[in-house]
């Protein structure tokens, strides 16, 4: 018996299973919640192919001679399977275009670089595979599912997609991986500590954040069981992999994350992103943070990449200069350190003057 493309959940799989020992059962899914049903010592996750065949697809699958022996073909191979994250279908449908259009790999690899969206999302040059979606109208499928589902009347789903599409968002924007629960929830508890500080009216970007991105009760706690549910629904549809306490998010996939959120729309979203960043620190110079820190720096840096290209209007925020200069100073990043507190006396001397006691200190 075979149950394949099982995506309703274990309930919808486990009333059909017929009971004894006897027999095989198959089930195929993207949902980790029916290894209940088989037990994890009978289940199999199929992740991202090696460099080596993802090479030889790629080339089977653009009709180019694996046995040439060109170093040139080879290294354009090479680098165009890591840009497509080594995903199978996202290697065919690029073989595929190549092998329609009669272009070589350095070409595709320089449209890719330009033109990656359409690429991805165009299902005429679907492979050898003749599934019916493009690489990125795949994950598109599960996202409008979700959308679906944060738009219906089953309250607790309801809840649950709602958070999940917050959390897609906000992930987009950070690095893929090692993205921890530790960051929201300290940015909860550390945003509802801060109101009403003093702030000498200088620009803070706690102003971007809200309950619904931080995910905090009416009591104004955080809500784990909330930013849990929505991670729940993510895991389901395979758009993020978890290991012990840290989720992981494939780059093609966040890429795709990114790519698909209107223009007008992306730059508060990364903000968004770098705010609760911001907010995840407490600024007690006492307290020995270094492990946190190490955590936050690599996001921190991510997201500087990002809104280079999405934040249209580069504001300026006292707390969020701050923070990120504690962090690099914590994981010993001098030349950042300096260049963000360098632009805090600009900003303070400009603002508050040159002898104010926030400037001085």
């Amino acid at each position: 018996m075979v149950f394949d493309n099982a995506d309703g959940g274990y309930q919808v799989v486990e009333k059909f299973v017929p009971y004894g020992n006897a027999g095989n059962i198959l089930v195929t899914s993207r949902d980790k919640a029916l290894e209940r049903i088989t037990s994890p010592t009978h289940s199999l996750e199929v992740i991202e192919m090696g460099e080596e065949e993802a090479i030889a697809l790629l080339l089977k699958s653009a009709a180019v001679d694996s046995n040439s022996g060109n170093v040139a073909i080879a290294a354009a191979a090479q680098k165009l399977v890591a840009l497509l994250g080594c995903i199978p279908l996202a290697i065919d449908q690029a073989g595929a275009y190549m092998q329609s259009c009669g272009c070589g790999l350095d070409y595709y690899l320089e449209l890719f670089i330009k033109h990656r969206a359409k690429l991805m999302s165009d299902k005429e040059f679907r492979g050898a595979s003749l599934y019916n979606y493009s690489t990125y109208g795949t994950w598109e499928i599960s996202i409008e599912e979700i959308k679906h589902r944060a738009e219906g009347e089953n309250s607790v789903q309801r809840l649950a997609a709602e958070s999940a599409l917050v959390l897609h968002n906000i992930f987009a924007f950070l690095h893929h991986d090692n993205i921890s629960g530790e960051m929201f929830q300290k940015a909860a508890v550390n945003f509802m500590n801060r109101k009403g500080e003093q702030t000498n009216g200088l620009p803070q970007s706690t102003s971007w954040l809200d309950s619904k991105t931080l995910f905090l009760n009416e009591d104004g706690s955080w809500d784990a069981l909330q930013f849990q549910a929505g991670i729940r629904v993510l895991m389901s549809f395979s758009l993020i992999r978890k290991h012990e306490m840290l989720y992981f998010i494939h780059p093609l996939i966040q890429t795709w994350s990114r790519d698909r959120i209107p223009v007008a729309n992306a730059s508060d979203c990364c903000q968004k992103s770098r705010s609760l960043l911001a907010c995840s620190l407490n600024m007690n110079l006492q307290e020995d943070n270094h492990r946190f820190c190490t955590l936050l720096a690599p996001h921190i840096k991510a997201n500087d990449e990002h809104a280079a290209q999405w934040i249209l209007d580069d504001q300026y925020y006292d707390d969020e200069n701050q923070r990120f200069a504690l962090v690099f100073y914590r994981v010993g990043d001098w030349g950042q350190t300096e260049k963000l507190l360098n632009e805090i006396l600009r900003e303070r001397e400009t603002r508050l003057g040159p002898l104010h006691p926030d400037t001085l200190t």
